[in-house]
C-alpha cells in the first residue's frame, strides 16, 4: 500500500524503494514489470538489467515478457521473442507488429522495406492502418519523400501526428506557409493532450513536450532555410539547438529525431560533438546497429564535404576545413594506389558503398541522410576500417575506435589504436618517446601568450 500511495504522489524513488521492499517479502511476475520500469524511469539502467538477469538467473521458470525488452530499449532481444512467437503459433497481427516495431527502433530498414512492401501489397487493412505510422517515420528516416506522401495519406485523419507529417512534407518542398498553417494545426490537436499529460506524471507528460520542442526546431528549421546568407542567424540557431540537447533525456529514440530534424538542413560532419555523443550513447546502451550507421553517416558525409570543398562547389566553413580537405585529397590518391584502399578500382567506400567521386548535386538536394545500410554484423566493418583511415577528425576516429572495442574486435580497435595514436601525434610535432619535450613546448606557448596579453594590458 505505501508504494501505491507513492505512485499517487508521482514519488518514484519512493516507490522503487517499497517495491523492492514488496519484492523481498513475494517475489511476483507483476513486480518485476513494476520495478524494471521504476529503475529506467529514474534513468538506473544498470539496476534495470540486473534485475531482469537475475530473474533469469534465479527464477528460470518464469516466462520472459517482451514488454521486459521494450521497457529496457532492448529490440533485439524482443525481436527474437515475437519471431519465436511467430514461428511457433503462426503470423498474426500482433507478433507482425510487434516485428515492425522492433526493427524500426534498430533501424533496420533492410528488413523492414520487404515487410512494408508485403503488407501494402495485400489485404489487411487492419494492419496497414497500425503500421502507417511507423512507415511514415521510416520514410522520412529514409529520406524517401514518395514514400513519405504514400504512408501520409494512410494515417488516419485524426491521427496527431498526421499535421507534423504534412509540415515536414511543406518544408522539404520550401513551402513555408504551408509548413507554418500545419505546424499550428499540430499545435492546436495536442494542446488537450498535453494539459491532461502533464496534470497526470511528469513521464507521460514528458512525450508531449518533447513533441512541442520539435514542433519549435522545425519552425527554426524553416528559418534556417529562409536565411541562406545570414551565417549569424544560423549560427545563433545551431548555438540554440545544442544548448537544448543538455535538457533532453539521454534516450537514442529522442536524439535520433532531433538528429533527423536537424539535418534537413545542417551536415551531421559541421555537428560532429552532438553526433559524437549521439553514437557514445548508442553504444553504452547496446544498439549498435544504430551506432554503426551513424558512424556511416559522418564518414560518408565528410567525405562528400572534403571532395566538394576541393572541387569549389561549396566554400569551406573555416580554413581548417580547406587544409583538411587537401590533405584528404592526397592520402585518399596514396590509399588509392593500395591494391587493398578502395573497392571497385579506387573508389572510395562511402555510405552504401557508393561512389564519393563522382560529381553530386548540393546539399539542399541531398537529404537521404538515414538511407538503408546493412545489418549491424562486426563482419561489415572492414569497409568502414578503410573508410575511417581518411578522416581528418581525430574525435570520429576515437569514436570509432571505442565501438570497435564495444563491438568486441578488441585486438582490431587496438591495433589502430596505435597507428592512430603515431599518425596524430607526428602531425602535432608530439613525441610518442619523450613526451615532457612536447609539455614544454606547451608551457613555453602559454607563458608567451600570457607575457603578450600582460604587456597589452600595461599599453592599454
Amino acid at each position: 500500500r505505501l508504494g501505491d500511495y507513492a505512485y499517487r504522489c508521482h514519488a518514484l524513488a519512493k516507490e522503487l524503494h517499497y517495491k523492492e521492499a514488496e519484492w523481498t517479502l513475494e517475489k511476483n511476475y507483476d513486480t518485476i514489470e513494476k520495478l524494471i520500469e521504476l529503475n529506467q524511469s529514474l534513468d538506473l539502467h544498470d539496476s534495470a538489467i540486473g534485475m531482469l538477469e537475475y530473474v533469469r538467473k534465479e527464477q528460470p521458470d518464469v516466462q520472459e515478457s517482451v514488454i521486459w525488452y521494450q521497457r529496457l530499449q532492448q529490440w533485439d532481444k524482443a525481436l527474437e521473442i515475437f519471431q519465436r512467437q511467430e514461428a511457433e503459433r503462426g503470423p498474426s497481427f500482433q507478433t507482425t507488429r510487434g516485428q515492425i516495431r522492433c526493427l524500426f527502433e534498430m533501424s533496420d530498414w533492410e528488413t523492414l522495406v520487404p515487410i512494408f512492401e508485403r503488407i501494402w501489397s495485400g489485404n489487411d487493412q487492419k494492419l496497414q492502418l497500425a503500421s502507417a505510422s511507423i512507415g511514415m517515420s521510416m520514410a522520412w528516416a529514409m529520406g524517401d519523400i514518395d514514400r513519405m506522401e504514400f504512408y501520409l495519406s494512410a494515417l488516419p485523419n485524426k491521427s496527431r501526428d498526421k499535421s507534423f507529417c504534412k509540415a515536414l512534407l511543406a518544408v522539404y518542398r520550401n513551402n513555408f506557409d504551408d509548413a507554418a498553417k500545419f505546424i499550428n494545426d499540430a499545435r492546436e490537436e495536442m494542446e488537450s493532450d498535453l494539459s491532461s499529460h502533464i496534470t497526470e506524471s511528469y513521464n507521460r507528460g514528458y512525450a508531449q513536450v518533447f513533441m512541442c520542442q520539435m514542433l519549435t526546431e522545425l519552425e527554426e528549421v524553416v528559418m534556417y532555410k529562409m536565411a541562406p546568407d545570414d551565417r549569424e542567424r544560423q549560427v545563433a540557431i545551431i548555438g540554440a539547438w545544442r544548448h537544448r540537447l543538455s535538457g533532453i533525456q539521454q534516450d537514442v529514440g529522442m536524439w535520433q529525431k532531433l538528429l533527423r530534424l536537424r539535418s534537413m538542413v545542417l551536415r551531421p560532419i559541421l555537428d560532429l560533438d552532438t553526433w559524437i555523443k549521439y553514437v557514445n550513447m548508442s553504444r553504452k546502451s547496446g544498439q549498435m546497429r544504430i551506432a554503426r550507421d551513424a558512424i556511416l553517416q559522418l564518414v560518408d558525409d565528410e567525405a562528400l564535404y572534403m571532395e566538394e570543398i576541393h572541387r569549389g562547389e561549396v566554400d569551406a566553413l573555416t580554413p581548417k576545413f580547406a587544409l583538411q580537405a587537401q590533405e584528404y585529397m592526397q592520402m585518399k590518391m596514396q590509399l588509392a594506389q593500395q591494391p587493398q584502399g578502395f573497392q571497385g578500382g579506387g573508389i572510395p567506400l562511402g555510405l552504401n558503398g557508393r561512389n564519393t567521386g563522382q560529381s553530386s548535386s548540393s546539399w539542399e538536394g541531398r537529404t537521404r541522410r538515414f538511407s538503408i545500410v546493412s545489418g549491424s554484423n562486426t563482419s561489415v566493418n572492414a569497409p568502414l576500417d578503410v573508410a575511417i583511415r581518411l578522416s581528418q577528425q581525430p574525435a570520429l576516429v576515437y569514436m570509432y575506435l571505442k565501438y570497435k572495442w564495444a563491438a568486441n574486435e578488441k585486438r582490431e580497435a587496438y591495433q589502430m589504436l596505435e597507428t592512430f595514436a603515431s599518425d596524430y601525434a607526428s602531425r602535432i610535432g608530439f613525441d610518442l618517446h619523450n613526451p615532457d619535450t612536447f609539455a614544454e613546448h606547451i608551457d613555453a606557448r602559454v607563458l608567451a601568450n600570457l607575457s603578450g596579453h600582460a604587456e597589452a594590458a600595461d599599453d592599454a
